[in-house]
């Protein structure tokens, strides 16, 4: 993994991420301004942009976590560990569902979520996933192993949420990830307003074959459908991978998110 930590582009991922939050604040729609608290996060955000502009958003340790996922490209080989990674993530979650939940239940970089994480490496072992729990990107991966097996099946998602949903949901989300880094904190914002924008669509993408076509078209379509979120066309000079991690954590947490699990019914 060290050959990867000289080769990620900072400069490539504050472009990216500049472009996600430039159009996430700027939108005066009453989706994109979700709480009373809106005004002070547009000054904070500004701030954000800025340190975007120099290429130090995304911290260097952060993106030197992601292992084999740098953030500002894809490539097969990430596309395979992807899809390796998730298959671990959901033999841990068959396993030691209620272990996985408490892992995921806690704040981000919380000392309570890093002790619960240390708690599931016995049955890491058993299902290969060392490499899933070590990952920066292993709420997402979890999120995703652990949404699909608790829902083997589409459930019956509505392609729409009104806008007070939507506000509740990211409102909540938004204070309990304060503890991430600023490029995080802005990449989870965006995966939870683009997942409540269209749940069906945000399904599909975690049920999809990473790396293929199918999944880069329905990433497309998630930027399409909800351009408020974060403009209508999905950032180029973002990894699939990472956004993929982001948006599975966004769409688990929205299935156990008191303001919107119930939209989540198990099919048949």
């Amino acid at each position: 993994m060290g050959n990867h930590v000289k080769t990620f582009n900072l400069k490539r991922i504050a472009k990216a991420m500049m472009i996600l939050v430039v159009a996430n604040f700027s939108v005066g729609t009453a989706q994109a301004q979700f709480s009373s608290g809106y005004y002070e996060r547009v000054t904070r955000m500004r701030e954000i942009r800025m340190k975007m502009a120099n290429g130090s958003i995304f911290d260097t340790e952060v993106a030197k976590s992601y292992g084999p996922f740098l953030p500002d490209r894809d490539s097969e080989k990430a596309f395979a560990h992807y899809r390796t990674y998730v298959e671990a993530a959901r033999c841990v979650s068959t396993k030691q569902a209620d272990a996985v939940e408490a892992a995921l239940s806690h704040e981000p970089n919380s000392a309570a979520g890093k002790a619960a994480f240390e708690g599931l490496k016995d049955e890491a072992s058993v299902c290969d996933a060392q490499d899933v729990l070590k990952s920066g990107l292993r709420r997402g991966l979890l999120s995703e192993g652990a949404y699909l097996v608790a829902f083997p099946a589409a459930p019956a998602l509505p392609s729409t949420v009104t806008a007070d949903r939507l506000k509740a949901f990211r409102a909540s989300e938004f204070d309990r990830n304060a503890g991430r880094t600023e490029g995080e904190k802005a990449l989870i914002d965006v995966a939870d307003c683009l997942v409540l924008s269209d749940l069906s669509l945000a399904d599909r993408v975690a049920r999809s074959n990473a790396g293929d076509e199918d999944e880069k078209a329905l990433l497309d379509a998630m930027f399409v459908a909800a351009p408020y979120c974060a403009g209508e066309e999905r950032p180029t000079d973002l990894s699939r991978s990472v956004l993929r991690a982001f948006l599975s954590e966004a769409l688990y947490r929205a299935s156990v998110n008191e303001a919107t699990r119930d939209l989540f019914a198990p099919a048949g």
